[in-house]
């Protein structure tokens, strides 16, 4: 599933969530819950990840929007022309 750009927790993070809840150590499952981002955030920085599936996850999980019912770019230039028309006056982007 994470390969397919989906963010939902796997059945084993679900068990290690829940195992987490019953010792009281919700702050422990959250750090599963929410990890998702951090993880494609590293494939991204260090693997150099650039499948559009794998963008439009990493997108999801930071705004933490649902896997599914998204409209999202399918191709790479269409990716990359929806970014540079919402950043086009951002003075990062213009230097």
């Amino acid at each position: 599933m994470y390969s397919e750009g989906f963010n939902q927790p796997c059945a084993l993070e679900k068990t290690l969530m829940a195992a987490d809840e019953h010792l009281g150590r919700s702050d422990l499952a959250d750090f599963i819950r929410r990890g998702k981002k951090f993880q494609r955030l590293l494939d991204i920085l260090t693997f150099q990840v650039y499948k559009v599936e794998h963008l439009n996850a990493t997108r999801r999980a930071f705004l933490d929007l649902p896997d599914d019912g998204q409209i999202e770019p399918s191709t790479q230039d269409e990716w990359i022309r929806l970014a540079m028309k919402k950043y086009k006056d951002d003075e990062g982007y213009r230097r």
